[in-house]
């Protein structure tokens, strides 16, 4: 997928895509705490993963107080999901197609999540209005609901117009590769800039993206 939008081939259609702001935890951080595994560990699996560029993913993604699960959250986070969205949003914005970026930064106070955070798949019963099965109390707290009812706003907007703006919610502008815009998804919504630029500069060094 990444060589066909370098090139300019992908479908010409609005994109609305994102990440959330701790991808990782779901795959790694279980088996991290469970295993103990060491800082030593962590530098060789950097090391067999970016190799000549190993000294400066370890300078973006450092062990700080011995935390490995945190460090490997962010690194899968930011440079498995966050990137790859960036990426595509900023082909489409190079062909003049709409890209809508966001990053979803919410975490409710809900026992499941204080390991996880705002994990992999917890936006999905915002966007859906449904926290009936694993989340059913974060449902009943006026806070999600209220975010919950914006974010299906949004998503049904674009869905019929290609645009999520929509009457009485904070605008969200086209992702532009010049300024970088994208939404943080929490209460209250904000618009921000260049997400997560640091890592960004590593993976596109990695793999040689232009955009």
């Amino acid at each position: 997928p990444s060589v066909l939008f370098a090139i300019g081939k992908q479908m010409r259609v609005p994109l609305l895509l994102g990440s959330n702001a701790d991808e990782g935890t779901m795959f790694i951080v279980p088996a991290v705490k469970a295993s103990g595994n060491p800082q030593k560990e962590y530098e060789n699996y950097i090391k067999s993963v970016y190799r000549q560029n190993a000294d400066l993913a370890l300078e973006t993604f450092p062990v700080e107080n011995g935390d490995v699960a945190d460090a490997m959250n962010r690194m899968f986070t930011q440079m498995g999901f966050a990137a790859g969205a960036r990426y595509a949003a900023s082909c489409q914005s190079r062909d003049n197609t709409g890209a809508y970026l966001y990053r979803f930064s919410r975490r409710p106070d809900y026992p499941f999540l204080e390991m996880l955070g705002t994990c992999h798949g917890l936006e999905i019963p915002y966007i859906f209005g449904n926290f009936t099965d694993w989340f059913s109390s974060i449902g009943s707290n006026t806070i999600d609901r209220s975010l919950s009812d914006k974010m299906m706003s949004y998503w049904t907007s674009f869905a019929r117009t290609g645009n999520p703006d929509t009457d009485g919610l904070p605008h969200w502008p086209a992702y532009k590769t010049e300024d970088g815009l994208y939404q943080n998804i929490d209460s209250p919504i904000t618009t921000e800039a260049n997400l997560y630029e640091d890592s960004y500069t590593l993976v596109r060094k990695v793999t040689g993206w232009r955009y």
